[in-house]
């Protein structure tokens, strides 16, 4: 039988969210991480927001786990797991750039977000929010930043 579609299948589970196709360009980032079994069944579980304020919506498709912005419903992220020896490590990663060139700087960036919204959202783990290169905020900036980014906290 076949299965149904990656966006079938994320309507079924999202319903009043729909989805755009995956970006045809992509920028790998190198996203490293090992987990073990009862960490990987928190990610694997995925997180749905249950409002616009939450900014994402993670779901696992096996063996991709993809981060959708919940305004947009564009995929940003994608993570690829593969399993062996009782852990499950990253295996593939990449990051929606829709053409823009993805620099070491920005990758690197990139990464620490990721391992951020794992840790956060889906982890329960506290986690130092990180702030792309360059961007230098004072005093009510910063809160203001990182809820424009991160959203409401599960």
């Amino acid at each position: 039988m076949k299965r149904p579609s990656l966006f079938a299948r994320y309507g079924r589970w999202l319903p009043s969210t729909t989805y755009a196709a995956l970006p045809m360009y992509r920028s790998a980032i190198g996203f490293t991480a090992t987990y073990d079994a009862d960490e990987f069944e928190r990610i694997s579980a995925g997180f749905k927001s249950s409002n616009l304020d939450q900014k994402w919506n993670i779901v696992f498709d096996p063996p991709w786990l993809m981060f959708f912005g919940t305004w947009t419903g564009m995929a940003k992220y994608g993570v690829q797991f593969e399993s062996g020896g009782g852990q499950t490590s990253v295996a593939d990663s990449w990051v929606n750039n829709e053409g823009d060139a993805c620099d070491e700087e920005a990758c690197q960036y990139h990464r620490r977000l990721v391992g951020f919204l794992i840790d956060v959202f889906l982890s329960r783990k506290p986690s130092e929010f990180p702030f792309p290169p360059g961007v230098e905020l004072e005093g009510s900036e910063i809160p203001a930043w990182v809820q424009a980014i991160r959203g409401d906290l599960p």
